[in-house]
């Protein structure tokens, strides 16, 4: 059962919501962000995120290249990834109609919410 269809009408509900990045430190260039219904225990949305990536190779010429492997989907610091995200995954619950009747959101303090 789809989790607005079971919400009772006018009924409140909490998002639990948190980023977990591909490694420590500020060169992640890979994060997913879980938004979580906390009464229901059900994952509402997920917003996964991913810089460019690039590699190294060498060209016609000899010398090293550089040469975009993937195109990604976010373009700025690795910090910055939650923030975007967050905005992103109310986007899809307003569109969605599920922004009406939240009335909690947690979250940890190591992102953009704090």
């Amino acid at each position: 059962k789809r989790f607005k269809e079971s919400l009772e009408p006018a009924k409140k509900w909490c998002a639990a919501l948190d980023g977990g990045w591909s490694h420590r430190g500020y060169t992640a260039r890979m994060m997913t962000l879980v938004v979580r219904a906390c009464e229901a225990g059900k994952v509402i949305v997920v917003i996964p995120l991913q810089k460019d990536l690039y590699a190294e190779r060498t060209g016609d010429s000899g010398t090293l290249e550089e040469c975009k492997v993937r195109p990604g989907n976010y373009v700025g610091s690795s910090k910055g990834m939650e923030g975007h995200a967050i905005v992103e995954a109310f986007n899809v619950l307003d569109q969605a109609g599920l922004t009406a009747h939240l009335h909690t959101v947690v979250a940890d303090e190591d992102g953009a919410l704090h």
